[in-house]
């Protein structure tokens, strides 16, 4: 039985959180110079220096990690805020309030060359470098990004399918670097984490029998073009590749869809490439990669050009411009190794100006390439400064992390059968049995070790420019609330500055001559306030009042001793309002906004309101129209009705909204959207900057379909801090709905388990309610005329008049039964990180004064955990495999 801990929430004004014992006492470095000023750190099997966890300081205090060319090497102190500076001269002021983009994490790559330079050291060596890299003794790292099949830095050029013409990748086969060297040390980095490792993969280069020049070195192209037998094969061999590793318990966050694609251009003859354009990626991301991923059991993301920044905002522009393309890619991968050529701003910023629900993610970095002398400088401490000044600019401009290159080189910066040597942040001369830790190493653990997963960069100003004594910086809000403080001084002299905290005081400090240090101090708490909590809520399904809804909302609402909210949407307007002239198909409504005919589809909601009011039936809202992207879909078989943002804000702005406030259902809420996640935060950016229409709109409506796409934090949470004024809700979920799963699994716990999951990672991301479906439907999963069949959480057989409540209905009971309308959710923070035994959880405060907490555990194994309550005490409990638990109880008044 797994243990987790103590689970405490937020309270206002009061913080929990869970003392981490202290380890039993950081290592310091083991010196060795190769020249002034050039210092390693030596590790061997019985000696690495280490770091103790992170443990954030009491109130009003803080800590400091240091690392300075003279010689430390995050060496920790401490001290105290101040109620004012002395000599403020240079001074950073903390903004918390404003947030930028969340933060995904650091981390670097296990290449084959890598592999070999681990595995080639004695076993508690090796352990000693992966606890460096990857345990809290270490630096923490949470992203590893793994070539798919052979890079440059692998001993031979290879594939997983050499046989020529096996468009079914019968012959598909991770090869022995694979099951002997990476997979086993991808489980003892797993082991050794306490965060969640990310892992990506990205491919260098296809067999040869798909590539152009019959190799899988040298200029090529895939042969033929999207769509046919190559592309459809090469899809499938990402697929494949997934399924392999997946047979050995290793699972991916990511793929890029190819390894620097305008690079084979220029590349010498021996590298391993494939080339790709934008036109190309984008028209290969549509028609193969993309649904070839989200027909697989795979939630595995897509990550576009990992090559240059020189390439954007145009290569995001030919992909993601393309509607469908970019539903099905999460984020832009960006190499480091022409930075000096464009500038930040006109690149990353730029790309994440045109595309802010779509990630910035570094996906590879190294020093020493291009060089006549030396690949590999030992104890350079420059070159540690130039990791840090890239990362500290990238995070200025929008990216979300940043991945090295190889974890571990030789000597020589290798292996690399075509030569392409290169630096790495840790040496190993295996002759020896050491292995070297370089300055890169510590610049990359003042970001990794402080700034987890789920951090967010926040405002930061600094009060004066000074072109000599110019300092690098970067400040973040962690998932914990603390707030952390990164500085770099590059210079030769020291500059004293200042750091200012509006809610906690001032801390007067230096930065040496050719330093970095990582501050860290506790924030003030955060209490996530939401809009309008709205569970309980029933939707119609369409804007025609028809004889059997009326008799049962008024059957229901005889029943319910709560208040039902209803609300409404449209599929479609009638036909002769429709540029198609049909129900279904690619259709928006003819003319433009203000005119006759958008007129009359506002009056249309009008009058379904009055006709509903005629039956004493009333709504709390409708949403603008359902899914209005699909009516853009050409051969859309169901009804649907096509809206862009841009449509939909003017239509609002011209029509709904004025018709709306000019009825005799002013009190009637307007949602938008009403569509998946993925299109957020833009659609809302798009309608609700226009002052006019955002003037009638009170929530924006999001569906689940598509969420394995779109990135919670990047979409849920983003648009509840561009707009907390309006609440989220998730208006339609269900299961059953992909053409490669069975319609309906009468008693199937998985299902169930699916709709907690995304209820509970919903409402931790400001959503303020969440709608099913269908409320019953037969054992067909309909009727439905286009049988677009699905599962509902009550299957009815009328021939023998009884119906079956599924696990999908329990797993909702756990939430709407306890959590009625008005509840706030409040904090909830977790004592330890368990990776093999994660509950997922989530705490509300009703009207009431009790206390709800849902708790959820997906695993096969039963799981200790405790609860506290401040105000009241402790509950000693455990989560049993494949459960959900919801605990109420009340605080004392």
């Amino acid at each position: 039985m797994g243990a987790v801990g103590v689970l405490g929430w937020l309270l206002p004004p009061l913080l929990l959180l869970q003392a981490v014992p202290r380890a039993a006492g950081a290592r310091p470095c083991s010196p060795k110079y190769f020249g002034r000023d050039a210092m390693v750190c030596v590790c061997n099997a019985t000696y690495c220096d280490t770091l103790d966890p992170v443990v954030l300081p009491t109130p009003g205090t803080y800590v400091k990690y240091e690392s300075s060319k003279a010689g430390k090497r995050l060496e920790r102190s401490q001290g105290s805020f101040q109620r004012s500076l002395h000599a403020p001269g240079l001074l950073l002021t903390l903004n918390a309030s404003v947030l930028y983009q969340h933060v995904k994490g650091f981390g670097g790559s296990l290449s084959d060359a890598a592999a070999i330079n681990v595995l080639g050291l004695s076993q508690p060596a090796q352990d000693n470098l992966l606890r460096s890299y990857f345990s809290e003794s270490g630096i923490e790292y949470n992203l590893v990004r793994l070539p798919m099949a052979c890079s440059d830095f692998s001993v031979r050029p290879y594939s997983y399918d050499d046989v020529p013409h096996d468009y079914e990748l019968k012959h598909f086969r991770l090869a022995e670097e694979d099951v002997k060297l990476k997979i086993p040390l991808l489980h003892r980095a797993l082991a050794m984490s306490k965060r969640t490792l990310s892992l990506y993969a990205s491919p260098w280069t296809s067999p040869a029998w798909m590539k152009s020049n019959g190799d899988v070195r040298g200029k090529g192209t895939l042969k033929g073009q999207a769509g046919d037998k190559y592309h459809k094969t090469w899809a499938n061999y990402f697929i494949k590749f997934l399924d392999e590793y997946a047979k050995h318990n290793v699972t991916f966050w990511a793929v890029t869809a190819q390894n620097e694609p305008l690079a084979a251009l220029f590349t010498p003859p021996q590298f391993p490439t494939i080339a790709f354009t934008a036109a190309q990626q984008r028209d290969f991301v549509v028609r193969d990669l993309g649904p070839a991923l989200a027909r697989s059991p795979h939630r595995t993301r897509l990550i576009i050009l990992d090559d240059q920044r020189i390439h954007l905002p145009h290569w995001a522009k030919a992909v993601l411009g393309n509607a469908t393309a970019a539903r099905y890619v999460a984020g832009v991968g960006v190499h480091w190794y022409l930075d000096s050529i464009v500038p930040a701003s006109c690149s990353l910023e730029a790309t994440h100006k045109l595309f802010p629900d779509h990630f910035l993610l570094y996906t590879e970095a190294c020093s020493g390439f291009l060089t006549l002398r030396f690949s590999v400088s030992l104890g350079c401490w420059e070159r540690g400064q130039s990791y840090s000044h890239s990362i500290l600019t990238v995070l200025n401009h929008f990216v979300a992390g940043w991945t090295d290159w190889n974890l571990a080189l030789d000597l020589e910066g290798g292996p690399n059968w075509v030569k392409n040597f290169v630096d790495s942040p840790v040496i190993v001369d295996s002759s020896k049995d050491v292995f070297y830790k370089q300055p890169m190493f510590y610049h990359l653990g003042h970001f990794s070790k402080f700034i987890p997963e789920g951090s967010r960069r926040v405002g930061l100003h600094s009060s004066r420019r000074c072109l000599i004594c110019q300092l690098e910086h970067v400040a973040v809000l962690r998932p914990d609330g603390a707030l952390v403080l990164v500085v770099l001084n590059r210079f030769g002299w020291d500059v004293p500055f200042g750091i200012q905290d509006p809610a906690v005081g001032f801390i007067e400090t230096v930065a040496p001559a050719n330093s970095i240090q990582t501050y860290l101090w506790r924030g003030k708490g955060f209490i996530p306030t939401p809009v309008m909590p709205a569970p309980g809520q029933t939707r119609r399904a369409d804007c025609h009042p028809g004889s059997p809804q009326i008799p049962i909302l008024q059957a229901a609402q005889a029943v319910a001793k709560r208040p039902l909210s209803l609300y409404a949407s449209p599929w479609t307007s009638p036909v002769w309002m429709k540029t198609n002239g049909a129900m279904t198909g690619r259709g928006t409504l003819k003319g433009t906004p203000g005119d006759k005919y958008h007129q009359a589809w506002a009056k249309y909601f009008i009058r379904f309101l009055d006709e509903y009011a005629k039956h004493n039936l009333t709504f709390w809202a409708v949403t603008a129209g359902n899914e209005p992207t699909a009516g853009e879909i050409v051969f859309y078989p169901f009804q649907c009705l096509g809206f862009s943002p841009e449509h939909q804000r003017d239509f609002i702005a011209r029509d709904l909204g004025p018709a709306l406030a000019n009825s005799s259902h002013r009190d009637v809420r307007l949602i938008i959207l009403d569509d998946q996640r993925v299109m957020l935060p833009y659609w809302a950016q798009v309608v609700l900057k226009d002052p006019v229409a955002a003037s009638y709109i009170s929530g924006i409506g999001i569906h689940w379909y598509l969420d394995f796409l779109a990135p919670i934090d990047l979409t849920l949470s983003i648009t509840h801090h561009l707009f907390p004024d309006y609440f989220l809700l998730s208006t339609e979920a269900s299961t059953g709905s992909y053409f490669w799963e069975p319609r309906v699994v009468l008693g199937g716990w998985d299902r169930g388990t699916k709709y907690s999951h995304s209820i509970l990672s919903n409402l931790n991301n400001y959503v303020t309610g969440w709608t099913d479906w269908n409320l019953a439907l037969d054992l067909e999963g309909g009727p439905n005329w286009s049988k677009n069949y699905v599962d509902s959480p009550v299957i009815v057989d009328s021939s023998k008049d009884v119906f079956y409540k599924q696990p999908m209905f329990y797993h909702l009971g756990h939430f709407s039964k306890f959590i009625p309308e008005g509840s706030q959710r409040v904090g909830l923070a977790v004592s330890k990180k368990c990776r093999r035994c994660d509950l997922e959880h989530s705490a509300f405060l009703r009207p009431d004064g009790a206390v709800v907490l849902v708790v959820l555990n997906r695993s096969p194994e039963d799981v200790a955990f405790g609860i506290s309550d401040p105000r009241v005490g402790f509950i000693e409990a455990a989560a049993p495999a494949d459960s959900i638990q919801t605990f109420l109880w009340k605080q004392p008044a």
